[in-house]
């Protein structure tokens, strides 16, 4: 009766085969084998064409339920479950799990009429029920007693195990679980910068990020679901690393905005130079004759009651130096001698007129005629 239920879903292409070996040197061999015997019993089983979904591993038997849930086998029950119509082949019981409480467990989710062992036929239902699985998990113990026994007649004989290149291998091997956890880790943290942006930078939950870890079938470095209490200690074990995947939303967008402020404050400031460089552009001409004579000052020429005016800085001259403070209208008299003579009475009537502030249209022309290099 089961065969020909294995028959038809062969024919309608609702299979989900699961070979399982337990060590990483076996699935060379291991695999091929157990297929090999599934098309003794059935040859016109073709992967290609009657699987729906092809799953391999490497994993020990005798691993806990959490393990067995977040391997292979767990892959393939959430097949079962989304694929109503579909059965799982396996080539014989054992390719299943050595444990028995793996066994009752499955059957506890309803899925034990639908696992089907090739070698006999029976499904997972009917093992259970003959009590199958207990005898797989006491020949598994049988089996490990025996292997320790005789491992230890054999050291009691003189024997010694290992090789010569122990060294070289463990050292291999310490590399290639560092590049598992970096690429575990990496994984993980991309994750939580994916679902950071998504929520538009709101804070995420643990058991969220847990749940779209288990549905992109990342696990622990043993091979467990990722839990709340897990995920904490993987966040405390990278705190850097684990706050910079957290602000994945905010740090562009703060950039954004430090360089908006950056600029603004720029073009406030080039602004303000543009302004006091077109108030300096309309000053009276005198202030620049003072500038093309030597005056280091923009100090307004103030009315004095005397009809002198009287220039007072603290010379700051060009290279940088500080002296003592200079008295212009000294310095402003023997200068004068330089002018020409229609300037030099100019700027002495304005300044016996203190008009400096506020020249006469004769004055202004006559110090742009100067200013021009003519001769007036």
């Amino acid at each position: 009766m089961n065969s020909k239920i294995i028959k038809s879903k062969i024919v309608d292409g609702q299979i989900i085969l699961y070979r399982r070996v337990s060590t990483k040197n076996q699935p060379e061999n291991g695999y091929p084998y157990q297929l090999k015997r599934i098309k003794l019993k059935y040859s016109k089983f073709i992967v290609a064409r009657a699987a729906i979904e092809n799953v391999t591993e490497d994993i020990s038997g005798c691993a806990d339920a959490e393990i067995r849930m977040a391997s292979g086998l767990g892959k393939c029950l959430r097949c079962l479950k989304r694929n109503p119509h579909a059965i799982l082949l396996v080539s014989s019981a054992d390719r299943i799990a050595r444990r028995a409480d793996i066994f009752v467990l499955i059957q506890k989710q309803g899925l034990g009429q639908r696992i089907y062992d090739v070698s006999t036929g029976l499904c997972l239902d009917d093992i259970v029920r003959a009590g199958g699985h207990h005898v797989i998990e006491k020949q598994t113990e049988s089996d490990r007693t025996s292997r320790q026994l005789g491992l230890k007649r054999y050291h009691a004989t003189g024997g010694v195990m290992g090789s010569i290149d122990i060294g070289m291998r463990s050292r291999d091997a310490s590399q290639k679980k560092k590049r598992l956890a970096d690429d575990r880790e990496a994984a993980v943290l991309s994750v939580v910068s994916r679902l950071t942006s998504r929520g538009r930078g709101q804070r995420l939950s643990l058991g969220k990020i847990c749940d779209e870890l288990d549905h992109r079938e990342i696990r622990t470095g043993q091979g467990r679901f990722f839990t709340p209490q897990r995920l904490s200690q993987f966040g405390k074990g990278r705190p850097h690393r684990w706050r910079h995947a957290l602000d994945s939303y905010a740090r562009p967008r703060r950039r954004i905005r430090q360089i908006i402020t950056a600029t603004q404050i720029e073009i406030r400031h080039r602004r303000v130079r543009q302004t006091t460089m077109r108030r300096l552009l309309k000053r009276t001409p005198v202030r620049h004759i003072q500038t093309s004579r030597g005056f280091d000052t923009w100090t307004c020429i103030g009315h004095f009651p005397h009809g002198q005016a009287r220039y007072t800085s603290k010379c700051d001259c060009r290279d940088g130096c500080r002296g003592p403070p200079v008295r212009y209208d000294h310095y402003f008299s023997s200068r004068c001698d330089t002018f020409s003579p229609p300037l030099r009475s100019a700027i002495n009537c304005n300044v016996r007129l203190n008009t400096f502030e506020h020249p006469s249209d004769e004055f202004r022309s006559i110090v742009v005629s100067h200013s021009a290099g003519k001769d007036v």
